[in-house]
Order: C-alpha cells, then structure tokens, then sequence
C-alpha cells in the first residue's frame, strides 16, 4: 500500500519552492541593480573625463584645435551637417563626433579601459572599433557622443546609447539604428541617474532638463513619441512596464542650455 504525502510534509515542500523562489526573485533583482550601478558608474567615469579634458584644454574632446584631427573650438561637438547648419542634431558619424573618443584617448582618457578607437566608421559605425561598448543594454549597445539644437529638449550634448552595428555607413537615422534596453531597464536606470520621467511631452521652451532622457529615433522610426512602445500612451511621462526591446537612451553631459 502506498502511502501519499501528509499535509505536514506538503506544507513544508510548498514553504521549501516558496523560499526557492524568493531567493531566485532577489537573485534576480540583486544582479539587475548592479547592472544599474555599473552602468551609472560608467557614465560618471566619462563624464569627469569630459570634465577633466575641458578644464586642461577649455575645449570638448572632438572639439579641441590642439588635438588631432583638429575640430574647430566653438564648443559644440559637430558633424559635418551641423557645422553647416543643415542639420539641428547628430545624424551621422563624421566630423568632430567621430573624433570625440580619438581626442580623449589621445590624452590619456579612458585608454586603459578601452581599445584604441578609429574615427572612420565609412563602413559603418560599430562597437569597440569606433565608439565604447555600453555596461548595460544589448550585447551591441554602444555610447555615441551627441550635440543637440532643438527645442525638443534641452540643447546640448548627450551620449546616446543606442544599437549602430546595422550601420552601413555614417548615416545614424532612424532605419540604421535599434534599441537596446526595455522600458523596464530604461525606468531603471532612469531613477538611479535622474527622475524616472521619459520626458516626452516636457519639451517646449528651453526644452527637457532630465538628466535622462529616453529617445524614440529607432527601428525606422523618426519622429513621434513611439507612444505604445517605450512610453505609455496615456501617461507619456512613464515607461511601459514590459520587457520588449523599446527604448535607447540620451544621458546628459552636463552642459545644456
């Protein structure tokens, strides 16, 4: 005759799974936090690089006149298209954007942590050869430099961390890039870094002063606040609590307007 399991003996297996699986839930929670952190950490660590660089030089990296190739000193971070004015933000890889990580290293910045970058991405734009690998996001998430002149938000520059290995050129519209956080990941490190605000719909006047802010020039789209994917529809100022592959991000330099 066989015998069954007796209530005790349930209760205890069921209290045993339980504790599995809170332990496996802050498990989890514990590694994403230090996703966050590490990603937070490099973006300071390039930030006081750009501090540093400027307070030697009184010039950007990309932008100094003394380093090679030289930009032209007019504290804007330029490609080729904004130096001519026909464009309002970073759309390619050329210029003085292409030479930002080149005049950092040059100097001294951030070499030991990363190889040795080329300012020629007429190929394409990729990660380790041209711009730094991002600590979070896709296995292809890369840190551009980015200069913005629209009122959408706040001029300045940004590094926007974006998928650009589909690149086939210096052309960084929206067809030739793709996400690489979800929104859940993008809300994330938003509140350790800023407000956890997407800051769509802030815009207007001087623009959004977030520290973060979450940018929708992906996957063929331009324009439009890609409302249903990265950030709610109703609540624009709010990412989606989903795990799909929605949002890049911009995390401000410290020098907007």
């Amino acid at each position: 005759m066989k015998k069954g399991f007796t209530l005790v003996e349930l209760s205890i297996v069921l209290v045993i799974i339980g504790l599995l699986i809170g332990g496996i839930l802050v498990a989890q929670s514990m590694i994403e936090s230090a996703e966050v952190q590490k990603f937070a950490r490099q973006m300071g660590e390039m930030k006081a690089a750009v501090r540093n660089f400027k307070a030697k030089y009184n010039y950007l990296p990309g932008d100094s006149p003394f380093h090679s190739a030289a930009g032209d000193g007019d504290g804007r971070i330029e490609t080729v298209d904004l130096d001519a004015g026909t464009a309002p933000y970073t759309t390619k890889f050329d210029g003085e954007t292409s030479n930002f990580w080149v005049h950092l290293q040059q100097d001294g910045f951030l070499d030991k942590e990363y190889p040795a970058f080329s300012n020629d991405a007429s190929g394409g734009t990729d990660i380790i050869t041209h711009i730094p690998k991002s600590a979070m996001g896709t296995k292809d998430a890369g840190i551009l430099p980015m200069y913005h002149n629209s009122t959408l938000f706040a001029r300045g520059h940004y590094f926007k961390i974006c998928d650009y290995s589909v690149t086939t050129g210096t052309s960084l519209l929206g067809s030739t890039i793709k996400s690489v956080f979800t929104p859940i990941e993008a809300l994330a490190i938003d509140t350790k870094m800023d407000d956890g605000l997407t800051g769509a719909g802030l815009s207007g006047g001087g623009g959004y002063l977030g520290d973060v802010v979450y940018f929708n020039w992906v996957d063929g789209t331009a324009g439009g606040t890609l409302a249903g994917t990265c950030i709610a529809s109703s609540n624009p100022y709010g990412y989606l609590p989903n795990n799909n592959l929605e949002c890049c991000l911009m995390i401000a330099m410290d020098d907007r307007q």
